[in-house]
Parts: C-alpha cells; sequence; structure tokens
C-alpha cells in the first residue's frame, strides 16, 4: 500500500491489540499465561477463523506448559516475542493497519475525496486480486504463530515444517481454502435468478476437503435456504459421499 501512503507513516504513541482479525494480544497476558504469576492461565480462541481448533492448540500448550513439555520462558523473553511479533505485524499493511490507527487514517485521507462520498477503496473488496493477496499475506502471518504454538504443544496435527520453517503444504491448503471462503462471501454478487436463495453457505464445495485424509466435503443437496429443518436427508447425502 506505499503507492496509496507514501514510504513511511509515523506510527501512532499507542498500537491496538484487541482485534478479531489477524491480530489478538492482551497485555500482561503470554500466550494465556498471565506473566507476573504464569501460574495464573486462561483459555481462549485466537484469530485463525476457527475458534474450536484454537481453543484445542491452546489447551494443549497450556497442559504442555503445566507438565513441562514447554519450559516457561522469563518475563523478559515473554515479552522479546510479543515485541517481535508486533513489529512483524507492523510490516504487513491488513495486520497494521488495524494495529496502528495512524496507518489507517492515513490509508482513510488517501482514499478521500473530501465530498463524502467516497466509494469503498479496492483494499476493500475482495473483487479485487491485489487486495485478496494482501488479506492472504495476513493469514499466512497468523499461521505463522499459530503453528509455532502447535509445534510446542506437540498437537498431533502440524503446520510447520521444521525443516524450512515455513508452514507445510497441509496449512497452505487450510489457508487456501479459508480464503475461498472469504472471497466468496466478500465478493459474493446475486443476479435476478440468484437473489432469491443465494447466501454464504451457497459456496461449491469442490476446493474443500479433509486436512487429515482429504476427503472432499459433501454438497448440499439443494439450495442452503431450502433445505427442511430435519437434517436426516442431508445426513444421507454425507454418508453416500463417504
Amino acid at each position: 500500500l506505499t503507492p496509496e501512503v507514501g514510504e513511511h507513516v509515523e506510527p501512532a504513541n499507542e498500537l491496538e491489540f484487541d482485534h478479531d482479525d489477524f491480530f489478538y494480544l492482551v497485555p500482561g497476558i503470554y500466550k494465556g499465561l498471565l506473566m507476573e504469576n504464569p501460574n495464573m492461565m486462561f483459555l481462549c480462541e485466537g484469530v485463525t477463523d476457527m475458534p474450536l481448533h484454537d481453543i484445542d492448540v491452546h489447551a494443549w500448550w497450556l497442559l504442555a506448559s503445566m507438565v513441562g513439555d514447554v519450559p516457561i520462558p522469563s518475563l523478559e523473553q515473554m515479552q522479546n516475542v510479543q515485541r517481535d511479533m508486533v513489529l512483524r505485524g507492523m510490516q504487513i499493511p491488513f495486520v497494521r493497519r488495524l494495529l496502528d490507527v495512524n496507518y489507517y487514517q492515513a490509508l482513510l485521507d488517501a482514499h478521500s475525496t473530501g465530498d463524502g462520498d467516497d466509494e469503498d477503496p479496492w483494499w476493500d473488496s475482495f473483487h479485487n486480486d491485489n487486495a485478496v493477496a494482501l488479506e492472504q499475506e495476513a493469514k499466512q502471518f497468523v499461521f505463522d504463530c499459530h503453528a509455532q504454538d502447535m509445534l510446542e504443544a506437540k498437537y498431533p496435527l502440524q503446520f510447520l515444517d521444521t525443516a524450512t520453517g515455513t508452514l507445510n503444504p497441509t496449512c497452505q491448503r487450510l489457508i487456501q481454502m479459508l480464503l475461498e471462503g472469504d472471497v466468496f462471501r466478500g465478493a459474493m454478487v446475486t443476479t435476478k435468478e440468484t437473489k432469491k436463495w443465494l447466501t454464504f453457505r451457497d459456496i461449491d464445495p469442490t476446493n474443500f476437503q479433509s486436512l487429515v485424509t482429504g476427503t472432499p466435503v459433501a454438497p448440499l443437496p439443494g439450495h442452503w435456504i431450502d433445505l427442511p429443518d430435519n437434517d436426516t436427508d442431508n445426513t444421507v447425502v454425507v454418508e453416500q459421499q463417504q
């Protein structure tokens, strides 16, 4: 986004850490440990868009810290890890615009025409390939952090290639599925024929599959809005797909 805001935007004196997208950090809390007293622990979800998975990984990590599989860092080490994460996030446009109000304001100022009749900027549109690429970059950052927690916790499913220090193909497939879901929702356009039934649940399931078995997901037997309240028929479809 340098063409939009220029080479340098002076960061705000205070950054915003409490977000549902891409970045979540509670001052004084390190991966669920109270930094001043690590015997106090908090279990919470993260920002991978998969809350149950987030909680499961976090529970594994906290358990590993309890039994000594994950050494509890010193206060200084915890602060350094969090500082490095913030600095990395500040280099990623879609993360920084959440953290840094000055950067976000610079984006708004660059787009504003001053007449109060501005259209949505290109970076907020999933119809724009560059915006999709920036969204993917931010997701990569989220899973870089998440994969490290999975590794430390010895979670059964791993997202990190330890030989290269990069996200493995399993994680890359997951990111692509999440991104495809986001794009479908964000860029969904109804026509005269589809406006009566099309919802975000009617996404084409072709590219969605189990990360563990590779089994493709079962398509809905019809438009979601037309499905009966009793899901017996849907269960039969899933069994047939398997």
